[in-house]
């Protein structure tokens, strides 16, 4: 299964938002495409969108203490909003981070051998990440950061321990104070896109203004879409 892990180092530059609209995106080409909410502070995405708690990550983690095929995967996926479907989260950051380091592996095993496509939320990275087997076996770890220094200087460092550091690009949110060049010459990543800063409609809804012609964010969300299909990195 192609993954695509997205994460962020500070603040809250909106990896949910993209994620969910990445999903959207991708879905209209595939139906085989889920959106997988494994962030360890704990889940958003039931909540923001009025969805039911169960069936959830922890049930998943469940299932993977024997081996895990897609099919179990696919109890666990409900609709969340037009075009996307995904697994959500619990809501508390002890129980979520307890089911990443019980089903990260089985999921990232499964996602090695399924040919559905994976969209990753992973949340704010550390070291020691519970969804790091994830991470290692995204075709691309994309890394949200805006386009200030102290943030590209926190991507240059916090790359050090991600895993497959070749597979890792950058996407900037909000006001370009640098440029793609001069941030990939600071930290050593290269640039794949560029979002609008997230606004509370776009939080409420990331989907509906991707069929608007005219929207700053459908465009920005199909550029980057674009750049990660002509992207050549190869998790083999």
């Amino acid at each position: 299964m192609p993954l695509i892990a997205l994460t962020s180092l500070h603040g809250s530059p909106g990896v949910t938002t993209l994620a969910l609209a990445l999903t959207s995106v991708m879905s209209r080409e595939s139906q085989a495409v889920y959106f997988v909410e494994a962030d360890p502070a704990g889940g958003v995405v039931a909540a923001r969108f009025d969805r039911p708690l169960i069936p959830n990550l922890t049930g998943l983690a469940g299932a993977a203490r024997h081996e895990l095929v897609i099919d179990q995967v696919n109890e666990h996926v409900q609709h969340l909003m037009e075009g996307v479907r995904g697994v959500v989260a619990h809501p508390c950051p002890l129980q979520n981070s307890a089911a990443l380091r019980v089903g990260a592996d089985a999921l990232a095993h499964v996602c090695a051998v399924d040919p559905s496509t994976a969209v990753v939320d992973l949340g704010r990275w550390r070291p020691e990440h519970p969804g790091t087997a994830l991470a290692t076996q995204a075709r691309i770890l994309l890394v949200l950061v805006r386009p200030v220094l102290e943030h590209v200087v926190l991507a240059m460092n916090a790359a050090e321990s991600m895993p497959e550091r070749d597979r890792i690009r950058l996407v900037t949110v909000g006001r370009r104070v640098y440029s793609d060049r001069q941030i990939t010459e600071v930290s050593g990543l290269p640039v794949v896109g560029h979002v609008p800063e997230p606004t509370i409609d776009l939080l409420i809804d990331p989907v509906s203004p991707l069929r608007r012609r005219k929207s700053a964010w459908a465009t920005a969300v199909a550029d980057l879409h674009a750049s990660l299909r002509a992207d050549s990195v190869d998790p083999d």
